[in-house]
């Protein structure tokens, strides 16, 4: 991650590419928060295009025969270009530590945020439903305070055990929230309360204006076709275009084993 693609074209030298491939890979990593939740499937190649969801849909019949569709989820692609000046990806190539490759940076930082975007917020048009948009899941308010999250999130992991959800229970939170969280100082800091009752770590994302608390990973199911690649898509003298890629879908196998955390100021 990123896989190495069309290089027999590239004007780029294996030293340079694997500067490359390894910022990309250590913002990718950071970035990433939905795949530390759920059940990763793949990557199974560009090849893949759905998922068999085992269900017939839009029966109808033509005399004697009755005919139906297999229902599939579809893979969605996600793409994102950027461009590199030549004269950097030179003074990569001679070793040089300090170089402009912020628009990789920023291509890497569009795609991962992306990809949590449709997992926590949805994607209808590639008919994936966000976790924040489970309609059986139940939601809870944050406060204002975070000295009250402790109870909030204790509150969220007791309704999960009670449906029978097994744990490891994980919570992810908004960047606000996050923070709020993390800054709380006392004798006995509402971070650290959390802690005990959540598996680590205590993510954050900025797709999110509240929260999530849920269940074991078996209940979310990612599916990859292909993992995150760099490609090059064309060179001047100047510039080299390169896109990032992946192909992926999302989908909530039970969703009883979400509960929403609302923020409580956001209509105040």
């Amino acid at each position: 991650m990123p896989e190495r693609t069309q290089m027999h074209i590239s004007p780029i030298t294996d030293d340079a590419w694997r500067a490359l491939e390894s910022e990309a890979h250590h913002v990718l990593t950071s970035a990433l928060t939905a795949r530390q939740l759920v059940t990763l499937r793949g990557p199974f190649g560009r090849a893949r295009a759905a998922v068999n969801l085992g269900r017939l849909r839009d029966p109808w019949t033509e005399g004697d025969v009755q005919y139906a569709l297999r229902d599939v989820l579809p893979l969605t692609e996600l793409r994102v270009e950027l461009s590199l000046a030549r004269r950097e990806l030179d003074a990569l190539s001679r070793g040089a530590k300090v170089v402009d490759i912020e628009p990789l940076t920023s291509a890497a930082r569009a795609l991962a945020r992306a990809e949590d975007r449709a997992v926590y917020r949805g994607l209808p048009r590639a008919s994936i439903v966000g976790l924040t948009q489970q309609g059986a899941s139940e939601s809870l308010e944050l406060p204002a305070s975070p000295s009250s999250y402790p109870r909030v999130i204790a509150n969220a992991v007791r309704l999960l055990r009670e449906r029978g959800t097994p744990g490891p229970y994980r919570l992810v939170l908004s960047g606000a929230h996050h923070e709020r969280l993390l800054g709380h100082l006392s004798d006995y800091p509402a971070g650290k309360r959390v802690a005990q009752l959540i598996t680590p770590p205590l993510l954050s994302s900025p797709e999110l204006r509240g929260g999530l608390v849920l269940g074991h990973r078996d209940a979310f199911e990612m599916t990859l076709g292909e993992d995150f690649t760099m490609s090059i898509k064309h060179y001047d003298a100047e510039r080299v275009t390169l896109e990032l890629t992946e192909s992926m879908t999302y989908r909530t196998l039970d969703p009883g084993a979400v509960i929403r955390l609302e923020d409580a100021t956001a209509n105040n």
